[in-house]
């Protein structure tokens, strides 16, 4: 703060030391307000990216809007659109970077935010249209291709995606987003070989690291999960912990290790991942439900503890609902509630997206065993097939494999 404090006073400082300088000069009236009004926007400009270096956001938009106010062309104009971003304020944002582009068609910098503010309000077409412009503003720049890549991606064109990550990636190899996203693109696709390489390049620390985005992390963890789908739990387990040695106080890299662990059948060392998981983070929501059925695996006076743990969870994040009313269904079935358990099953599978195959996979493999319970052995059959069906290789297929004989 005292450092903030000197660059102000320098500040004013200097602008009263231009103020005397010009009205001591001379010249005409209009020029010398021309010259004090930009000087001063200068100072207005820099004092708000003293402000924005210290997270004091507020005080830094009333500096840019000074300095904008008293020169239009002030580069405080650009911060200016990313801080009324930052706070939600999508038509600030968008003006701003607009006013850039009427007098500067080819900023690249204005070209690229303002497909990023399109792709954010979902609308595809213009996000593409202004990520176009950008690149052909500046070839060599590797973030528009990647923003491509990820329109393309969300749009379900796999194939374009794929191209535009593998184009940003050849401008910046060390793009680590952009080798995180190939990954799971190809991982998604069933391709493991494929994408296990860009994992084992984040883990290596061949990607740089960008601000939210720890490359090493992100490799060990994707990695963990990639060989735990494919069964191979020793080298699931060896990542998950060498992202831990990286990284100790990581929430996701303790769920996952947890989640291994219940997978193994090794449920005290999964209870202590999931502990140190909510310990780290109270508000991460997978662990309720990784808790909550890990309780339910180990019965008698869990259960209801488990029934808590799920209600808690959905409370905290209602855009998971599908599993914690699969894993409350399973809570039921263990406590005899054979008719409960089948109606909140039946929900979560309705409320499951087509495209999780492996979510339902795991959905209908409950239902099956329900339906089993209920002696109803027509709809089991048919629930384990269903299984199976829809994700051959998964855990929930193979129990359901065993369940048909």
């Amino acid at each position: 703060m005292h450092e903030l404090q000197l660059k102000m006073k320098n500040s004013a400082v200097l602008f009263l030391f231009l103020v005397l300088f010009i009205s001591a000069c001379g010249g005409k009236e209009s020029q010398q307000d021309a010259s004090l009004k930009l000087e001063e926007a200068f100072i207005h400009y820099e004092l708000g990216m003293d402000y924005y270096g210290i997270g004091e956001m507020d005080k830094a938009v009333a500096e840019w809007e000074e300095a904008v106010k008293l020169n239009p062309d002030s580069e405080a104009r650009h911060m200016l659109g990313l801080a009324y971003y930052s706070q939600k304020n999508t038509d600030g944002a968008r003006k701003e970077w607009e006013y850039i582009l009427s007098k500067d068609g080819k900023n690249f910098m204005a070209l690229n935010n303002l497909g990023n503010l399109y792709k954010d309000l979902k609308d595809p077409d213009k996000a593409l249209d202004f990520f176009s412009r950008a690149v052909a503003a500046n070839p060599k720049e590797a973030m528009p291709f990647y923003n491509m890549g990820i329109v393309y991606k969300e749009k379900g064109d796999q194939k374009l995606a794929k191209e535009k990550f593998l184009k940003a990636l050849e401008l910046d190899p060390q793009l680590s987003i952009a080798m995180f996203e190939m990954g799971n693109i190809l991982w998604a696709e069933g391709e493991r070989e494929q994408a296990a390489p860009y994992f084992k390049k984040l883990a290596g620390g061949e990607g740089r690291k960008d601000p939210g985005f720890d490359p090493i992390v992100a490799g060990y963890s994707s990695l963990g999960q990639l060989y735990l789908e494919s069964g191979n739990f020793d080298e699931s387990e060896k990542n998950l912990k060498k992202g831990i040695e990286v990284q100790p106080s990581n929430p996701t890299l303790h769920y996952s290790l947890g989640n291994l662990y219940e997978i193994m059948e090794k449920k005290e060392e999964a209870l202590k991942q999931y502990k140190l998981t909510l310990q780290m983070d109270p508000a991460f929501p997978h662990v309720y439900n990784g808790l909550g059925n890990l309780y339910a695996e180990m019965g008698g006076g869990h259960l209801d503890e488990a029934e808590g743990l799920l209600l808690k969870g959905m409370e905290i994040d209602p855009g998971l609902k599908d599993h914690f009313l699969d894993t409350l269904g399973w809570v039921y079935y263990k406590q005899g509630k054979l008719d409960e358990a089948m109606a909140k099953v039946e929900e979560a599978i309705g409320l499951t997206p087509a495209d999780k195959k492996e979510s339902l996979s795991n959905k209908r493999y409950h239902l099956g065993i329900i339906y089993k319970a209920k002696g109803d052995q027509e709809k089991a059959l048919e629930n384990f097939k269903k299984a199976i069906e829809l994700y051959p290789g998964g855990e929930s297929a193979k129990k359901a494999k065993k369940n048909l004989g």
